[in-house]
């Protein structure tokens, strides 16, 4: 299963495992990195995006409420 990580820093990163904690495992994170991820989704996704002003990731808006700048 694809897990998405969505890191404090703005960086997203896809990693595969049978659990999230497999995922991370697998790619190498420990414990300590649960203090810098921000949160994760289920699957290969791109649904957020960083914001740079507020530090925070935001939904991606459809087509139809136009784009997120």
């Amino acid at each position: 299963m694809k897990f998405t990580l969505y890191w404090l820093d703005g960086t997203r990163r896809v990693v595969e495992g049978k659990t999230i904690e497999a995922a991370c495992t697998k790619a190498g994170y420990g414990a300590g990195a649960i203090k810098a991820l921000d949160f994760y989704a289920n699957g290969d996704t791109d649904d957020y995006v960083w914001n740079a002003k507020t530090h925070a990731w935001d939904p991606k808006k459809t087509p139809m409420e136009g784009n997120n700048e």
